[in-house]
């Protein structure tokens, strides 16, 4: 899928929004991994949100971080995050417009940890951007991953 098939569902539905209705017996694999991400955020300085969409995790993840910065590569979804914020108290959120094709915009060492949540695996190959010793979490469809 390429960048205008996010861009439209961005335009269409504004953001990743649906009615879809469905049901998790037990603990869902999003739950584990979102109260791992709040368990880990507080110890990071600097926390990258790789795949953000149109921010409402990335929101909801800025109240435990110190510093947090969500990109995507679809500009649609960054308008929504950016207006998402606008009027709003965060000091410690930013969004910008990026793609892992591309060299990210950022410094090498910049992040303690970045996260991806069903966003884009290819984060791995920027790794550069990750301090020594930081970490990448993710969750795709196989599952939870700690590296």
């Amino acid at each position: 899928m390429g960048v205008d098939w996010y861009n439209s569902i961005a335009i269409r539905n504004g953001g990743y929004k649906n009615n879809a209705v469905f049901s998790v017996e037990g603990t869902s694999a999003e739950e584990l991994f979102e109260r791992r991400l709040i368990t880990l955020l507080p110890n990071c300085e600097s926390v990258l949100d790789a795949g953000c969409g149109h921010g409402d995790f990335t929101m909801k993840m800025a109240a435990y971080a110190k510093s947090i910065i969500g990109f995507d590569n679809a500009i649609e979804m960054i308008k929504i995050a950016n207006s998402s914020i606008r009027g709003t108290s965060y000091t410690n959120l930013h969004f910008i417009h990026a793609s892992t094709k591309e060299e990210l915009p950022f410094s090498d060492g910049q992040f303690d940890m970045i996260y991806d949540r069903r966003g884009p695996t290819s984060i791995l190959n920027h790794s550069r951007i990750l301090r020594s010793g930081g970490t990448i979490i993710g969750i795709h469809s196989g599952g939870l991953d700690v590296v």
